[in-house]
């Protein structure tokens, strides 16, 4: 919206002004040019001006001022955010949270009737194939901030269908870029993974932080790689749009996410043992469960992003982790069996092949301390994250 003032100045001013430049430092207009101004921003926004404000803008010599003034009056007129993946889990928490607030929330998606079930509340719903860049190029919205969440997250489409795996996150990153792009967009998040790692060695005393990635090694020749590659192609995608364009682009990786509002599609290993305690079978581990887990509640990982859409540095990454919840899956089954007091147990059947899709075994142990220098601070337990999941369950159960 701001972009838009600016550009309106420039245009009435009747001079090539670089917003960067000139135009911040300050270009004088004729009174006949501020009321012109005046006028066009009362039509196109449905500003009202008193006669006390009528009688400061004339007055102002600069463009500097006058966007000023006009700033003050617009805090009323709603910024407008564009979620991709918004039916997904942790898209439709950040779409939940940002209409609570009262925000413009628009959704890009393909399939509109589970949109429109799912969040019923959405200003704008958008039918539109990421990975379709005609398509995409039809989206005309004027965005300010875009949060891009849409990627295939299960592991069987990585094992099963690498090559759409790969173009849901690649070919989608650079539509949405683009479309950023267009819009003039204050801020876009996009929304990475901690797979991009890769395995990677590290001392038990020191944690990974976001300048690590490049060191960890992925098998360029296992299909299952398709996700991390993708993911790290992606991020470079990001940085090449805020290095070429300017393209206020940050960088989530987000750790594995539950807690409240987990969707019962939900396949991932931490909703299938949650449900093992809702329904009082044992764990059934197809691995020995040593590769340790980076977590963190869906509410500290909502504010998490937030915090990097408003705070973060354009072209950088940032770790969404609980360092307190890093743990081993075989760790985490046995808090779930506690949890469930007792009532069931671990148990392991390993297939001969990675039929399961799962990442290979990993020692990495994330580090937040990027994240919590701009004032991000996680608050959700482990224990609390699986007690919110399972009463949520439980209660789906009964109705």
């Amino acid at each position: 919206m701001e972009n838009k003032i600016y550009e309106l100045c420039r245009r009435l001013s009747g001079k090539n002004i670089s917003i960067e430049d000139e135009l911040i430092e300050s270009r004088i207009l004729d009174s006949f040019r501020i009321i012109e101004l005046m006028s066009e921003l009362e039509n196109l926004y449905q500003i009202e001006f008193t006669q006390e404000e009528i009688t400061q803008l004339e007055n102002f010599s600069t463009v500097k001022k006058i966007t000023r003034t006009v700033m003050e009056k617009m805090k009323m007129i709603q910024s407008k955010y564009l979620i991709t993946g918004a039916t997904g889990y942790i898209g439709s928490m950040l779409a939940g949270h940002l209409m609570q607030q009262n925000k413009y929330v628009a959704a890009i998606v393909r399939d509109v009737d589970k949109a429109r079930r799912m969040l019923p509340e959405l200003s704008e719903i958008i039918s539109a194939d990421l990975t379709d860049r005609e398509a995409m190029e039809n989206i005309s919205g004027d965005y300010d901030y875009i949060i891009h969440c849409a990627s295939m997250t299960k592991s069987e489409d990585m094992i099963n269908r690498p090559l759409e795996v790969t173009e849901s996150i690649v070919d989608a990153t650079r539509n949405v870029c683009e479309l950023a792009l267009r819009s003039h967009v204050k801020s876009m998040v996009y929304l990475s993974s901690m797979e991009v790692y890769g395995r990677i060695e590290m001392p038990e005393n020191r944690k990974c932080t976001e300048e690590d990635a490049p060191f960890g090694v992925v098998d360029i020749h296992s299909a299952r790689s398709c996700y991390p590659l993708a993911k790290r192609m992606a991020e470079n995608i990001c940085c090449c749009y805020c290095r070429e364009y300017g393209l206020p682009v940050k960088i989530a990786r987000p750790a594995q996410t539950f807690g409240k509002g987990v969707l019962s599609s939900e396949s991932r290993i931490f909703a299938q043992l949650a449900r093992c305690a809702v329904e009082n079978r044992d764990i059934v581990l197809h691995t020995e469960g040593n590769s340790m887990g980076n977590y963190c509640d869906i509410e500290d990982s909502v504010e998490g992003i937030l915090t990097v859409l408003l705070k973060g540095g354009a072209g950088e990454a940032y770790n969404i982790v609980n360092e307190s919840c890093t743990m081993r899956i075989r760790q985490m089954a046995e808090l779930v069996c506690k949890l469930a007091g007792g009532k069931i147990s671990v148990k392991t059947d390993i297939p001969e092949s990675n039929i399961y899709g799962y990442a290979e075994d990993t020692e990495l142990r994330l580090s937040s301390e990027k994240l919590r220098k701009l004032g991000w601070i996680p608050r959700g337990g482990m224990e609390d994250m699986y007690r919110d999941m399972i009463d949520e369950m439980r209660q789906q159960e009964r109705i």
